[in-house]
């Protein structure tokens, strides 16, 4: 499992138990947004890696 992702993990099982559905939907929808968010954090962490990597290559 990825570290970025026990954040959204931790929140989704500690956000208060309820039986509305819509509240079990606000509940999934919010673990979604943490783990796109993670996604475009990991993307943009290896494309500054990849443009650092080249611009230090090439001087």
């Amino acid at each position: 499992m990825r570290r970025w992702t026990v954040p959204a993990i931790v929140d989704y099982f500690y956000l208060p138990e309820t039986n509305d559905s819509n509240q079990q939907f606000k509940r999934d929808n919010h673990l979604n947004e943490q783990i796109n968010l993670t996604s475009i954090l990991q993307k943009s962490k290896l494309i500054l890696h990849v443009l650092l990597v080249h611009i230090l290559d090439v001087n």
